[in-house]
């Protein structure tokens, strides 16, 4: 949603079809939640990836925040042991507390989509990682 503020900001979208579009997308999330949870995490994709097998294999990479610093999406249960390890270990891992496995398979399925996510052992060191900057599009529009 904070895209949407964003573009509220910029001038792109007037203040009533944002809240509209926050209004629909609210409503859209009310059958992901209770699905699962997420945590944020600071390590690098590559560093969490190796350390995931005894998580389970329904904990996905769901977004990559910063060079060091991934989201995990998946069952509640998984995802608060990973924090739970990681917070022993010394590293920074904290449950969101949102209820809702966002930005996994879990999220297409309520939906009734496949959802395809990158698993976390696609990011072993060495794999292309979504870490790295693409190149951006050129604009579809030309500027005034």
């Amino acid at each position: 949603m904070g895209d949407l503020a964003a573009a509220h900001a910029a001038g792109s979208v007037d203040l009533a079809d944002g809240a509209r579009a926050v209004a629909q997308w609210s409503k859209e999330l009310v059958p992901l939640v209770g699905n699962g949870d997420m945590a944020s995490i600071a390590l690098p994709a590559d560093e969490i990836a190796p350390r995931s097998p005894p998580w389970g294999p329904d904990l996905v990479l769901a977004g990559i925040n910063g060079p060091r610093s991934v989201l995990l999406a998946g069952a509640t249960a998984p995802i608060e042991r990973c924090v739970a390890e990681l917070t022993a270990e010394g590293v920074r891992a904290q449950v969101i507390g949102v209820a809702m496995a966002a930005h996994s398979p879990a999220d297409g399925r309520r939906r009734g989509r496949t959802a395809r996510r990158p698993r976390l052992s696609s990011h072993r060191a060495g794999a292309a990682s979504p870490s790295t900057p693409a190149s951006p599009a050129p604009p579809s529009t030309p500027a005034n």
